[in-house]
C-alpha cells in the first residue's frame, strides 16, 4: 500500500466513518506523561509507557509498570492534578498520614507535623502538607514515632521568607521530654531530635 500523506491521513481522521478502514490512524494518543483517569475510576500519574503510580481497584495505592496507556487507550483520559489529590487522600489517611502526625519527608531529613488541610499537589504528583513532602515521585513519607506537641516555633534569617529552623517540644508515649528540631530552607534540610533533655539544656 502506498504510504499515505499527511494531507491524506488528515482527511481520513476527519470521517470517523472510515475507523475500520484505517483503525491505526484513529489511536487514541494519551500524553506522555502527566495524570490520567479511566473509565473505571482509576486515576494515576503516568511516567513511561505502561508505567506510573496512583489509586486502583478498592481505592487502594499502585505503582506499576503495567497500566494500559498504551494496549488500551480508549479507556482512559486526561485528568486534573486536583483530581489526583482527592484520589490520594484516603490513601495517606490509611497510612497514618492525620492531623498532628509527625512525619519525616519524602524528599529530605527534615521532619515535620502533619496538616491535613494545607495539602497541596505538583508536577509528577508531588504531594507537600506545609510546604513539606508527603508523596515524592512514587515514595511516601515516613510516619515517626509519634509525641505529643505543646509548643511550636520558627526561627528566620533576615532575609529569608521561609522559617530557616522550626522546632516542636513535647512528651512522648513514655512522657519523656522530647523536641525535634529542623534545620531548613523551604522545606528540606537536616533533621535533629533530642530525646531526653532538661528544659534548661544549653545544647538546645
Amino acid at each position: 500500500m502506498k504510504k499515505l500523506t499527511n494531507e491524506q491521513i488528515e482527511t481520513i481522521k476527519a470521517n470517523p466513518i472510515l475507523k475500520d478502514v484505517f483503525p491505526e490512524l484513529f489511536k487514541k494518543e494519551l500524553p506522555k506523561t502527566g495524570f490520567l483517569k479511566s473509565e473505571s475510576g482509576v486515576i494515576v500519574y503516568r511516567t513511561g509507557e505502561n508505567s506510573g503510580y496512583g489509586i486502583y481497584s478498592y481505592r487502594l495505592y499502585e505503582k506499576t509498570n503495567d497500566w494500559s496507556f498504551m494496549s488500551n487507550p480508549d479507556v482512559w483520559q486526561e485528568a486534573t492534578k486536583e483530581e489526583f489529590l482527592e484520589a490520594m487522600k484516603p490513601e495517606l489517611k490509611r497510612r497514618g498520614f492525620v492531623d498532628g502526625a509527625r512525619v519525616k519527608s519524602a524528599y529530605s531529613d527534615s521532619d515535620f507535623i502533619f496538616k491535613s488541610d494545607s495539602l497541596k499537589v505538583y508536577l509528577a504528583g508531588n504531594i507537600e502538607s506545609d510546604g513539606f513532602s508527603v508523596f515524592f515521585k512514587g515514595k511516601f513519607a515516613e510516619i515517626l514515632p509519634q509525641f505529643e506537641v505543646d509548643q511550636i516555633g520558627y526561627a528566620w534569617d533576615d532575609e529569608d521568607e521561609y522559617p530557616v529552623l522550626t522546632f516542636y517540644i513535647g512528651k512522648d508515649q513514655n512522657n519523656s521530654n522530647i523536641v525535634s528540631l529542623t534545620h531548613s530552607k523551604y522545606g528540606n534540610g537536616n533533621r535533629h531530635l533530642y530525646e531526653n533533655f532538661s528544659i534548661e539544656d544549653p545544647e538546645l
